[in-house]
């Protein structure tokens, strides 16, 4: 068993000997009026009282301190070793006063006064055996100094009747100590039990939550393909991978912005959701190193991460937006680079956090799979450009092809003039 778990399972079991105080003080006190009763007319009443104001003073103090226990819960279970010193010591205190008062009482009662003595310091024992099981420390401190005093009281007596009791008083005594053992290892093996099935529990509830979200992600992923695949707009399947994205990342905003102008520029192609302002500001940004988070991100084409904004150097030299940027409550930025098949960079993907923000290895996850996801659009679009382009020019020259020439003869036919074409 592990240091830990070991740690774990015994702030339970001392946990359990304050759960169970209130009830053994309750049967305490009923013992001991119980033994008052029936011994006012034989024990002086200085005593009784005297044991009386004893017990309750230690009965008091003992609760005050499960009222304590019960303030400072829940407590750590490395911070239990005080708690459990105190109970112990508690514990003890009770024994010797319940052992002083059965020795004393043994002096001078009849001997049905003894036996109901000897009735009570069992009865208590048999209840502790119980109460205080779950930690035998306690147990010992409690049941050593109770049933010690007036089991030597027996043994010394000239009488064979009272050693015959104090050895079944002895015998009394090891019964409850071995009774009390087993009764607290059970009790630990159940805590012990607990606590390795609630680790599988949570191991599997933490299984299946990862997979729930696995499966939902990877929905909105296909969902996405599936509108590429029914050729929607770009701009609407762009629109889709930022709402995607937000939706995994809660409390985020994103925007995807690609290259323009043979890699010169970057430009907003969509964020749904960022502030107008803010959009606007950086619709069109240099494509270079120092230029933020997106510029850098493409330049270098690595995931850059501005944690805090304004105090970022690459956002220094782009104070004016830096400035919209806080005004608009984005104070973080994350931006990964958007990459074609042959992992060159064509865009950025970023998001942006309200406060100062580190991702995490989830959130960074599921912005490189959102990049990926846009870079795929990206792609597609750029490769039906360059499809259309060569079905209308020639790749080589760059002329208009036959086709293209064929539609523009088809409109100039209502003109009245002329025309002659050669065909090369």
């Amino acid at each position: 068993m592990s240091t830990s778990l070991q740690t774990r399972i015994d702030a339970e079991l001392i946990r359990h000997l304050y759960t169970q105080l209130p009830v053994s003080q309750a049967a305490s006190a009923g013992a001991l009026v119980a033994v008052i009763i029936g011994l006012k007319q034989e024990a002086s009443t200085h005593f009784l009282a005297t044991w009386a104001t004893l017990h309750i003073v230690v009965m008091l103090a003992r609760l005050l301190l499960m009222f304590a226990f019960r303030k400072h819960e829940p407590i750590p279970a490395e911070d239990m070793r005080w708690w459990n010193n105190s109970f112990v010591f508690g514990a003890g205190v009770a024994g010797v006063v319940w052992g002083w008062a059965g020795y004393n009482l043994m002096g001078v009662a009849s001997l049905s006064g003894q036996l109901l003595v000897m009735f009570a310091v069992g009865g208590i024992m048999a209840g502790a055996s119980q109460s205080l099981s779950s930690w035998m420390k306690a147990y010992i401190a409690f049941c050593l100094p109770l049933a010690l005093p007036p089991t030597f009281w027996l043994l010394t007596q000239p009488q064979t009747n009272y050693h015959i009791m104090s050895l079944l008083m002895v015998l009394f005594v090891v019964a409850s100590f071995s009774l009390a053992r087993k009764s607290g290892r059970s009790l630990s093996d159940a805590h012990c039990l607990h606590f390795e099935n609630k680790g599988l529990v949570d191991e599997l509830g933490v299984e299946v939550t990862i997979r729930k979200i696995s499966e939902a992600r990877l929905t909105d992923y296909n969902e996405v393909l599936s509108k590429l695949a029914r050729q929607h707009p770009y701009e609407s399947v762009l629109k889709a991978i930022n709402v995607m994205l937000e939706r995994h990342i809660p409390g985020c905003k994103s925007s995807i912005m690609t290259l323009e102008e043979g890699g010169k520029w970057l430009q907003m192609a969509s964020a749904p959701n960022l502030p107008a302002a803010y959009s606007q500001a950086i619709y069109r940004i240099p494509a270079e190193q120092g230029v933020g988070s997106c510029g850098t991100a493409v330049s270098t084409n690595q995931p850059v991460t501005s944690a805090d904004i304004k105090s970022d150097p690459l956002w220094i030299n782009y104070k004016d937006i830096m400035d919209i940027a806080l005004a608009h409550g984005l104070a973080a930025c994350t931006s990964f680079p958007i990459q074609n098949f042959e992992g060159k960079a064509m865009g950025t993907f970023a998001v942006y956090h309200p406060q100062s923000h580190y991702m995490t290895k989830d959130e960074n996850a599921c912005l490189s799979s959102a990049a990926h996801l846009a870079g795929v659009v990206l792609e597609r679009r750029r490769s039906e450009e360059r499809l259309h382009y060569l079905a209308h020019y020639d790749g080589l020259t760059a002329l208009p092809s036959k086709f293209c020439m064929g539609k523009d003869v088809q409109a100039a036919k209502p003109c009245a003039s002329a025309i002659s074409i050669i065909s090369l």
